[in-house]
Formats: C-alpha cells, sequence, structure tokens
C-alpha cells in the first residue's frame, strides 16, 4: 500500500478554497501519474481543529478525523 502524506498545522478549523482545491487535485494527479495506480484515490484529514465545510471540502474528502476521533475510548 501506498501513503502520501502532507501535514500543515491550523489553530482554526482549516478552509479548502478553489485554489487549495486545485492543489489537491493536482497532487492527485501527479500521485497517480508518478503510482501508475488504477484505484480510486480518498482523501482523510487528520486535525486538531477541523475543517470547515465548503463545496471543495465536501467534494473532496473522504473523512475528517479529529484528536477526539483518535483518543476516544
Amino acid at each position: 500500500m501506498i501513503q502520501l502524506q502532507f501535514v500543515k498545522y491550523n489553530e482554526k478549523p482549516f478552509v479548502i478554497d478553489k485554489a487549495y482545491a486545485a492543489i489537491l487535485r493536482n497532487k492527485i494527479e501527479v500521485f497517480r501519474k508518478i503510482t501508475k495506480t488504477q484505484k480510486q484515490i480518498f482523501l482523510a484529514f487528520i486535525t486538531i481543529s477541523g475543517l470547515k465545510p465548503t463545496v471543495y471540502s465536501e467534494d473532496m474528502i473522504t473523512q475528517v478525523l479529529t484528536l477526539t476521533d483518535l483518543f476516544n475510548e
């Protein structure tokens, strides 16, 4: 399995706008080209502050995990 990770820190809920969505799409295409994968790619965000719902985040992001999700018993 190939994992591709990008790390960003933000104190407020992260916002995916049109420009950042284009960056994410480009990264997915580069990943596809390099790995030659035909499999579906899912984007997940692990975040402290969450992800602000936008038309771009709802279209692109499959899963959002917060620290509460990771450390909940």
